[in-house]
């Protein structure tokens, strides 16, 4: 069993698209960050994130800021560049989604656990990582 878990903020306002087959996907932005270790700064990776269904009624509440853990399976997307080179995202095929907490709008000005920060965009429509590569091990 393939399972892929992701807690974080939503990018930009989730959009509904119709298949031709008649059904329809909501596909989303989700971005969690980690503090790299020694370090005040922060890694931010981005996943890209499709829910499939006949009734979209949740998109609305997928909105920009909105902090969501989506639970679903992996899948490994390709595309082409435009300079011809074939590149694979991460993408998560989301069975599940738990509202949680406040949106980083929302969070209040006197929390202490964490600096509010604003989340990068990705450059590229594709992209799921923004930031250096970081190898020292697991975050649990």
């Amino acid at each position: 069993m393939r399972k892929l878990i992701i807690a974080g903020y939503i990018g930009a306002d989730a959009q509904v698209a119709d298949l031709p087959s008649g059904t329809q996907v909501i596909n989303f932005n989700v971005a969690v960050s980690e503090k790299i270790k020694d370090s005040q700064e922060y890694k931010t990776t981005w996943f890209r994130c499709a829910r499939f269904a006949n009734n979209v009624s949740i998109a609305p509440y997928l909105k920009k800021g909105t902090y969501v853990i989506v639970e679903g399976k992996p899948d490994i997307e390709t595309y082409v560049d435009q300079q011809g080179v074939t590149k694979a995202n991460l993408k998560c095929i989301v069975s599940e989604i738990h509202f949680g907490g406040n949106s980083k709008n929302e969070e209040s000005a006197n929390s202490t656990s964490e600096p509010k920060r604003e989340y990068p965009q990705s450059n590229q429509p594709n992209s799921f990582v923004d930031g250096p590569d970081e190898s020292d091990g697991l975050p649990f």
